[in-house]
């Protein structure tokens, strides 16, 4: 019977504690998880920190992206088409749209704005 009350209060403790570990884990990432659906456009702004037009990537430190609740951050994104990497170097300012496909955010349009 004691092993049956303190499974029971231990059960009540997870179900009152689990909301606060919830937003704990939230907090830690800064909250940006990315809520909108798969397709959505989203609109940044940032610096070219390198590229690899080869191999269709961006490594871009963007500022914060309201749609997506993302803090600014640098992140590498790949280019839905290597060409729209073509003539983009390092340190240059850009304006780019992302689309997620599958698990990860595509560059579907990308301009140089310096």
């Amino acid at each position: 019977m004691k092993a049956f009350r303190f499974a029971l209060v231990l059960a009540g403790l997870l179900a009152l504690t689990s909301p606060w570990f919830a937003r704990a884990a939230e907090a830690e990432h800064g909250g940006h998880h990315a809520a909108p659906a798969a397709g959505e456009t989203h609109t940044g702004k940032g610096l070219v920190k390198w590229v690899d037009a080869a191999a269709g990537e961006i490594d871009l430190r963007h500022e914060p992206m309201p749609s997506l609740k993302w803090p600014a951050m640098t992140m590498t994104f790949k280019a839905h088409d290597a060409a729209l990497l073509k003539g983009l170097k390092e340190g240059d300012r850009v304006e780019f749209d992302i689309v997620k496909m599958g698990d990860e955010y595509h560059i579907t349009r990308i301009v140089r704005l310096n």
